[in-house]
């Protein structure tokens, strides 16, 4: 990776790491994959912020675990805000096992949230095919009930084998990290400047603190902890169904 190129100038080679990633650099470019066998994403890389963009669109992803058994993985749901200069921002969702019904709760918890804030010109929901039909028939039946809200869910139907499997998936992610145009909850000791500013100039809505939720043993969590725990690792995080579910944005 750090050799001088020759088919290509220095100019050339140095964007072909940055927008390609070292381990489809080191495939494609090097043709050994060994040049590539570290963690895809950078530490350097991430990107945290306290308030959002005035206007966004919100995107809600699920990965669903079928599986509630100890050591499989969770179910994903990512919240992900994205502004008109396609800048991504985590902002809310869930990462642990769920039964069908929690998952159809979470989903219509944060739709309802999401419509309601100010400044959300959208709000698109999206369901992993491969979890889908099964869950779909239920979802449907329960949106005709009369108490219930019904809404247009998404098919995200990329396979889970061969060309376009979950590692094709969260390498897209790549370029959007590398340009430093994802970004995380700030976590911080109070109110920052910032904050305290939006919050005087009425537009509190813009306020971005991290989401803490509790899993299915009633354990205590942030989403923007787990979601660094898979980043910092892979390709060789045990789990990385979080990453995935956020990857899910190109889907939609």
């Amino acid at each position: 990776m750090t050799g001088k190129p020759v088919l290509l100038t220095p100019e050339a080679w140095e964007e072909k790491k940055k927008t390609q990633g070292e381990a489809t650099t080191a495939c494609q470019m090097l043709c050994n994959p060994a040049a590539g066998q570290q963690a895809m994403f950078k530490v350097e890389h991430l990107k945290y912020i306290d308030i959002r963009p005035a206007t966004v669109n919100i995107y809600i992803m699920c990965d669903p675990a079928q599986s509630r058994t100890k050591g499989s993985d969770n179910t994903a749901i990512a919240v992900i805000a994205y502004d008109a200069a396609r800048n991504m921002y985590l902002r809310d969702g869930y990462h642990h096992k769920m039964k069908l019904n929690e998952r159809r709760g979470a989903l219509n918890t944060l739709r309802r949230h999401w419509c309601r804030q100010p400044g959300v010109q959208g709000v698109h929901v999206g369901y992993e095919r491969y979890g889908m039909q099964s869950d779909m028939e239920y979802f449907e039946e329960q949106m005709r009930l009369p108490q219930n809200e019904a809404f247009p869910i998404t098919e995200l139907a990329w396979p889970n084998e061969g060309p376009g499997a979950k590692y094709d998936r969260i390498q897209r992610l790549y370029p959007q990290f590398s340009h430093g145009k994802f970004y995380l909850p700030l976590k911080s000791e109070g109110e920052t400047t910032n904050q305290r500013r939006a919050r005087e100039e009425g537009q509190g809505f813009r306020v971005i603190t991290p989401t803490k939720r509790r899993d299915h043993e009633g354990n205590l969590y942030v989403m923007g902890d787990n979601f660094v725990t898979e980043y910092l690792v892979y390709p060789f995080a045990v789990h990385d169904d979080l990453l995935d579910a956020t990857s899910r944005i190109y889907d939609m």
